[in-house]
């Protein structure tokens, strides 16, 4: 292990400061053994891309300016982002949360990739904001997957997912590009439900794409309101409650 790619306590942050700026960090490769409190601060552009946190690291309550690269990071303890702000490109590609992960409020104002990340842990996005695409393709969530009145506003692509603890997706929102007629708007084909699947309420405003999910627990769809295209094609149910649910292609 490079000595030099090691943190031991918060402030040698302070020497991976990119050369010019105030608050762009290339921490690539770095091992954090210290818990990091980096809640209330204001960040430009941040690479994180396969670090390592030993212990629990906090965002809460920051801002980031620029693109957040967190490519491949490893959370050991808790990953904290309650009300975290990202202006620009959030990279979460590969990462992998060993415990739990607070995304709870947080707002992803530029395209968010969780592309085959991995929640081993429960993980919160209780009214987190996506304004731009999001994609979770192939992403593992082994503990309680809690997407509770969260908005998607552009397309959200949960493709090959697999949730392996409880989801919840109650009162969420799906909404953006009706013209997206192939890929869909809200894509959770051939998505894995291993438990309960809960989308209580959730409008779906775009198209939507289910076909070949299963459900092995209960799946809840009661007044769920489908406003555009959606197919269910080859989809797997073990229990499901549609009652309420509303279909309205010309809405």
């Amino acid at each position: 292990m490079d000595d030099k790619r090691i943190i031991n306590k918060p402030e040698e942050l302070e020497n991976f400061l990119i050369a010019g700026t105030s608050s762009s960090y290339d921490c690539s490769g770095v091992t954090f053994k210290c818990d990091m409190d980096l809640s209330d601060r204001e960040f430009e552009i941040v690479i994180f891309q396969n670090v390592l946190f030993e212990k629990k690291v906090s965002f809460k309550n920051s801002r980031f300016t620029g693109d957040a690269n967190f490519i491949g990071a490893q959370f050991s303890e808790d990953a904290e982002f309650h009300n975290t702000k990202f202006e620009g490109f959030a990279a979460f590609w590969k990462a992998r949360f060993n415990n739990n992960a607070d995304f709870i409020d947080a707002k992803f104002s530029g395209n968010s990739e969780f592309l085959e990340a991995q929640f081993l842990g429960d993980v919160k996005f209780w009214r987190a904001q996506f304004i731009k695409n999001a994609n979770f393709i192939g992403t593992r969530f082994s503990g309680l997957a809690n997407f509770l009145v969260v908005q998607f506003s552009c397309d959200a692509n949960f493709t090959e997912a697999s949730f392996t603890g409880n989801a919840n997706f109650s009162g969420a929102r799906f909404s953006g590009n009706t013209e997206a007629r192939f890929l869909g708007i809200t894509n959770f084909r051939v998505a894995r439900f291993l438990k309960d699947a809960e989308f209580f309420k959730a409008q779906f405003l775009g198209n939507t794409n289910f076909s070949g999910a299963t459900f092995s627990g209960i799946a809840e769809f009661s007044g769920a309101t489908f406003a555009g295209i959606t197919d269910f094609a080859d989809t797997a149910f073990h229990l499901s409650d549609f009652s309420n649910t509303a279909f309205d292609p010309g809405a």
